[in-house]
């Protein structure tokens, strides 16, 4: 960088230290309380934070629940077809989504 940027951002760096103790000074406030605010303000700041990720997560939670929900639901329904089938054939009801076959089918 040059010379001359660097002495800008001294000078303004510097402005900003006089205009915060001007401002901490006519508000009679010392390091003390100053410190005092800023780590209030950090911690309702990191409490916004927490609470909004929770709340996502949260979110997140209850759809993978209602997911859940509707696969055994859909399970349990195709399992109660397959036994209702099975009781008025007589047969076994075989699952199709499956790479085994039924014996014997091949000969």
């Amino acid at each position: 960088m040059k010379t001359e940027t660097l002495e800008a951002i001294g000078a303004a760096g510097n402005k900003a230290t006089i205009v915060g103790g001007a401002v901490a000074v006519a508000g009679k406030w010392t390091a003390t309380e100053i410190a005092t605010y800023i780590g209030a303000a950090v911690a309702v700041i990191g409490l916004i934070v927490t609470w909004y990720y929770k709340r996502e997560a949260n979110k997140r939670q209850a759809a993978d629940d209602r997911r859940r929900e509707a696969e055994h639901q859909r399970r349990e329904t195709e399992r109660d077809m397959r036994m209702q089938l099975m009781r008025t054939s007589g047969l076994p009801v075989f699952h199709r989504d499956t790479d085994l076959g039924e014996l014997a089918a091949d000969e």
